[in-house]
């Protein structure tokens, strides 16, 4: 049972994390590596059945029915007692494991998933821990084979779902925290934006333009007979229109007093 938990919740993991496929494509013949890299693109069969299982609902299902289905007394026995069915038996633990891992943090629905991911951590730490609460809180041995073998078939067996359902329980519970904790930065991010966009669109619908060079438009309205204001040679007393240096009109003090 140890071996099974360090597999899936530290080793994997660790891997997914890591990157390998990158690794893994290096590792190969330069003639191999451009085919291989092909095979997982979108468009091919190969490419379509990877994202359809790492997909965090499809991935959280395989894991969760491989843990529980190899736990069952004849499953679980017939890998005792024989190797190259015990080595399936790992193979599929650490390929589901993957699988569900992987999809949580390379997701194809980017970090809009962070939601659906603590749902699946979060599950996934429940339906496990009760499986290790079975087996603690079990009264007799659920596995015959190990009653011929173990000296303690019982204690065996609690100590086994002891592991399962606490220290197993808290990696799980501690990612859940940290992706819960990523969903609402990304939510506050989220907000802050849309915030921002509401306030531009605001000023735009008021009508906030950028404002043009002021020397090449009082050049245009001098042509036109129309004084700019601080004009060297413009007559304060004037009764025509004036542009101010931030492009505003300025109407006479006598147009003003008669309004």
């Amino acid at each position: 049972m140890l071996q099974h938990e360090l597999l899936m919740i530290v080793g994997v993991p660790l891997v997914v994390t890591g990157r390998p496929m990158a690794t893994c494509l290096w590792a190969l013949p330069a003639v191999l590596r451009r085919d291989a890299a092909r095979m997982f693109q979108r468009d091919t069969p190969i490419g379509v059945l990877w994202r359809l299982v790492t997909a965090p609902g499809a991935a959280w299902i395989l894991h969760g029915v491989v843990v529980w289905v190899w736990h069952v007394p004849a499953l679980y026995e017939l890998a005792v007692l024989n190797e190259g069915i015990h080595a399936i038996q790992h193979a599929m633990f650490v390929g589901t494991s993957a699988l569900f891992w992987w999809g949580l943090v390379y997701g194809r629905y980017g970090r809009t998933g962070y939601g659906a991911s603590v749902f699946d951590v979060f599950t996934t730490a429940v339906h496990t821990g009760i499986l290790g609460a079975l087996f603690t809180l079990g009264t007799s041995p659920f596995y015959t084979i190990y009653v011929e073998r173990a000296l303690d078939p019982l204690g065996d067996q609690q100590l086994a779902g002891f592991v399962i359902w606490i220290p197993a329980g808290l990696v799980p519970t501690a990612g859940d925290i940290g992706l819960f904790a990523a969903w609402l930065g990304e939510a506050d991010r989220r907000s802050r934006g849309a915030a921002l966009l509401v306030v531009l669109a605001c000023l735009g619908a008021r009508g906030v333009r950028p404002r043009a060079d002021v020397r090449g438009t009082c050049t245009e309205r001098r042509r036109t007979g129309v004084r700019c204001r601080g004009d060297s040679n413009g007559d304060p007393g004037s009764d025509s229109p004036t542009l101010n240096t931030d492009h505003t009109w300025l109407r006479p003090a006598a147009n003003c007093r008669a309004r």
